[in-house]
């Protein structure tokens, strides 16, 4: 073959290679974002209150019946003192403790500005799967001005870096978000109203979560 004939043969499998490469390379990028997505949850609210309100508030695990539209309570464990690093509380779906209920550990605090929290020990899902998962859980507080603040949770999957579980919690980040989004509404006029305080956002008794 001469010089000719293959110089066309060369262009060909450059092209096809590139092209090649190029596809693998959209694919990895579009399962990066996928794993980014599935993998982490997250909400904003501004609230006209000074810092030190919405932290201390945010940071009393009874009011927590006040605000959340997807559990009814939180159970402090033994041990350490609620609130505190090293503490464990438990959250519970439903009054009478049955179904849906994980376990929560303070890990970091950093007063008025950062709270991490660990979730575990999920149990009582429609997706057994999920009860071999943790999450880190948090909250960061800041200071807009002497009266205003702004309040963010969020949520990252931490374990297990399980391929299946997190194609299944891709179908449902949109509903943790929506989950984040009521809570926060909720706080937010919780803190605002004081005393006259009538939650936006009811508890829902029934959720795609529950079995």
């Amino acid at each position: 073959m001469t010089e000719q004939n293959t110089a066309p043969q060369n262009r060909k499998t450059t092209t096809r290679r590139n092209w090649l490469i190029g596809i693998g390379t959209m694919l990895l990028l579009t399962l990066a974002f996928v794993y980014w997505l599935a993998r982490q949850s997250t909400y904003t609210v501004t609230i006209n209150a000074p810092i030190e309100a919405v932290w201390d508030y945010a940071s009393d695990s009874s009011k927590a019946v006040e605000w959340s539209v997807f559990f009814t309570h939180i159970e402090s464990l033994p041990g350490i003192e609620d609130g505190k690093v090293g503490s464990l509380r438990r959250c519970f779906r439903r009054h009478d403790e049955t179904g849906v209920m994980w376990d929560e550990e303070v890990v970091e605090i950093r007063p008025l500005e950062y709270r991490q929290i660990r979730t575990f020990n999920i149990r009582g899902f429609n997706d057994p799967q999920f009860e071999d998962v943790e999450f880190k859980v948090e909250q960061h507080y800041e200071k807009i001005d002497e009266t205003t603040s702004r309040l963010t949770f969020s949520s990252e999957l931490k374990e297990p870096m399980n391929p299946m579980v997190i194609l299944k919690l891709l179908f449902t980040v949109s509903e943790g978000r929506r989950i984040f989004r009521l809570n926060l509404e909720n706080i937010k006029a919780a803190i605002e109203a004081g005393e006259h305080y009538q939650r936006p956002h009811p508890y829902e008794p029934e959720n795609r979560f529950d079995p």
